[in-house]
């Protein structure tokens, strides 16, 4: 074998591997599936298409609507002062509206689990 064929065949193997190697991760960095969310509600707003607004704060805080699609487990209780941990789609956010007024909007939750009732004091 020749050396110009030899360097051919080596280049050709260095590329694939290089592009083998970046590939996996621009691909996942940029398509995300979900997006974590979670702590305490701080406050719940009723809209009128029958989903629910939730501004939660604490470690992964946000805006969140909890549409009917959403999977609740737990207590199901999606009340302020409650703790909430769950995922959310990486779509556009969903307006809330009170008549025709637009009071919010938030991600859609995907699944969710909240804790058991807290007494408030």
């Amino acid at each position: 074998m020749r050396y110009h064929e030899y360097m051919k065949i080596y280049r050709v193997g260095i590329c694939l591997m290089v592009i083998a190697g970046v590939l996996p991760f621009t691909a996942s960095a940029a398509i995300p599936i979900s997006i974590p969310f979670g702590g305490i509600i701080t406050k719940e707003i009723p809209c009128n298409d029958g989903s629910v607004l939730l501004t939660i704060v604490g470690p992964r805080p946000g805006e969140f609507m909890l549409t009917a699609a959403s999977l609740k487990f737990a207590w199901y209780a999606f009340l302020p002062s409650e703790w909430v941990l769950g995922i959310a789609a990486p779509v556009a956010a969903i307006p809330c509206t009170l008549g025709p007024t637009v009071v919010g909007a938030g991600l859609p939750i995907i699944m969710s689990g909240t804790t058991l009732v807290t007494p408030v004091f």
